[in-house]
């Protein structure tokens, strides 16, 4: 299997690439995979070197996933094996059942969680590709990492704002089901499941119709039919913040809610800021939710930047893949446009829903990025004593 590589220095060859099995919305048995830097601590917080390095993808115990397997530098009629490292911890097979990889460029393999971790710490296993046998010489390593899944409540309503004078009320248009859809398939690569009750009908009286006015319309719709331990999701036709145009979304978890002056912490959605609706773009309002309820499981901003009109936030790619980037919706006329989310090779400029397992060190092994870990973050926060809510 020789090929021609021409190397300056010192380069990592990688004949074996594990990639996320579907390209766009993201997909409940089809997770991303945390592909960022190479070695790492491990989840336990030990800083000494270990065999687990490379890909990563998380796992629900009892659940199962596929991931892609990409011959990236050895020929598609290579004969390769696929084996877990540990069957008690998790199985893996070819989607169609064999251990041995058909030929081509791309196959599919399902991995099954066995055994989980309950808390923060994953148990981890790895999905090993072995050259000639199932015995050969192993060439790539997925590290999985098994998590019990987590349980959290979400309550969705969708609000009718009308006005005193009466007549038709403005209701919020988004496919509120398929939104609960994607958020759920957000969030089932750090195993948390989220319990979505159902839709709650609603109407309001405010000054405008269809619109909820920051700061006492905002109070008012936080404390209509709100649910206690769960985290509340109003959907609204049109949020209006005075000096802030171009509201979508808003997220005030607890903390912030004390902050604001909110009765409660929730999420409010808008279909639109006065120009065109985004009822109908399930993808771009499922992100917003999903990025909100990593700010109410204490994840902040990657790398702690927020969006402020003199500074768009970090713009290179390995952060615009990730769900708690803080911005939606990106502009850009080259690669970074395309995380991956969008329809295949359009470049739809989605933000990624990467939720980071990973807890990478600087090239000096000094200290940590700031906001790594996001798994293990969210899954603290969610099985404290205080909860999410």
């Amino acid at each position: 299997m020789p090929f021609p590589h021409n190397v300056y220095k010192t380069q990592r060859i990688v004949p074996i690439r594990f990639e996320r099995a579907v390209i766009g919305t993201p997909v409940l048995d089809m997770p991303d995979i945390d592909d960022r830097g190479w070695f790492r601590p491990d989840p336990a917080g030990n800083n000494a070197a270990t065999n687990d390095h490379g890909f990563v993808v998380g796992v629900s115990e009892g659940q199962h996933v596929y991931i892609s397997v990409e011959r990236e530098k050895i020929e598609g009629t290579a004969t390769l094996f696929v084996k877990s490292s540990d069957e008690t911890v998790m199985t893996v097979k070819q989607n169609l059942g064999a251990d041995q990889l058909n030929p081509g460029a791309t196959t599919l393999v399902r991995i099954e969680g066995v055994s989980g971790g309950a808390g923060a710490i994953p148990k981890i296993a790895r999905v090993q590709v072995h050259f000639g046998t199932n015995t050969g010489p192993i060439i790539a390593e997925l590290s999985v990492w098994v998590y019990r899944n987590v349980n959290v409540n979400l309550v969705p309503h969708n609000v009718t704002i009308q006005t005193a004078a009466g007549g038709d009320g403005v209701a919020s248009a988004a496919n509120i089901t398929t939104v609960m859809d994607t958020v759920k398939a957000i969030w089932k690569a750090a195993a948390v499941g989220i319990n979505v009750a159902a839709i709650q009908n609603h109407t309001v009286i405010f000054a405008t119709a269809g619109v909820a006015n920051w700061q006492a319309e905002i109070n008012t719709l936080l404390s209509t039919s709100w649910v206690p331990g769960s985290i509340n999701a109003y959907f609204i036709n049109q949020i209006l913040m005075p000096g802030v145009p171009g509201v979508l979304g808003l997220g005030i978890s607890r903390p912030n809610s004390v902050a604001f002056g909110t009765p409660n912490p929730g999420i409010i959605l808008g279909d639109t800021n006065g120009g065109a609706s985004r009822a109908a773009d399930s993808h771009y309002l499922a992100n917003d939710i999903a990025h909100e309820m990593g700010h109410f499981f204490t994840l902040p901003h990657v790398d702690l930047i927020d969006q402020t009109p003199a500074h768009q936030g970090r713009e290179e790619i390995w952060a615009l893949r990730m769900l708690m980037h803080p911005t939606n919706t990106h502009f850009f006329s080259d690669f970074r446009n395309d995380t991956g989310y969008g329809v295949a090779g359009d470049g739809t400029g989605y933000r990624g829903s990467l939720i980071t397992l990973k807890d990478l060190v600087d090239s000096g092994n000094a200290a940590h990025h700031s906001t790594d870990a996001e798994v293990k973050t969210s899954r603290t926060a969610i099985t404290s004593a205080a909860g999410p809510y």
